[in-house]
């Protein structure tokens, strides 16, 4: 059974992918399979390759900064108390084009994506900077992507599972967890 949570701001397991902050605040775990929510911070001029996931619906609340989503062949600019909603299947990147970090409340239904970014992140530890994205580590995390149903671009020059000629593709891997 699914009980009540409450977890206090600045609370949450916590973890670097790139230069990007992500604390889990809601697990699939958590929320019966409902749900997973988490907090992403995002610096100026970084954000997510396109990527897709087959399993989930992603919506982005963003709170602060100014975030280009590229959604499909459309383009929109979001920024605090703006809303973007992204289906499951729908390749989409994030960029921050502001000035400030950008910051985000963004879930996914159902639940289990916090999965994803714990295994594929480095845990943070407080006052701790991201440590660099190495390309072992930029392929260890398109290569994870797969088992969660989710197709990530790597970079030119960079084939794998979760790429361009690769096995993973939306709606493989978790589906049914």
């Amino acid at each position: 059974m699914t009980e009540p949570r409450h977890l206090p701001a600045g609370d949450g397991p916590a973890v670097w992918i790139g230069d990007s902050l992500h604390t889990v605040k809601l697990t699939g775990r958590d929320s019966g399979g409902a749900t997973s929510m988490l907090e992403i911070t995002v610096p100026p001029g970084e954000g997510p390759p396109p990527h897709a996931h087959g399993n989930e619906d992603e919506t982005v609340h963003v709170l602060a900064g100014r975030l280009a989503f590229q959604l499909g062949d459309r383009e929109v600019v979001a920024g605090p108390g703006d809303v973007v909603f992204i289906p499951r299947g729908t390749v989409h990147a994030v960029r921050n084009v502001g000035d400030e970090v950008g910051r985000t409340v963004t879930t996914y239904v159902p639940g289990g994506m916090d999965e994803y970014f714990v295994r594929a992140g480095t845990p943070a530890e407080p006052g701790s900077a991201p440590p660099p994205m190495t390309p072992e580590r930029l392929r260890a995390a398109v290569e994870l992507a797969p088992e969660y149903g989710m197709t990530i671009a790597p970079p030119p020059g960079m084939a794998g599972p979760g790429g361009p000629g690769g096995t993973g593709h939306p709606g493989s891997g978790r589906a049914g967890r």
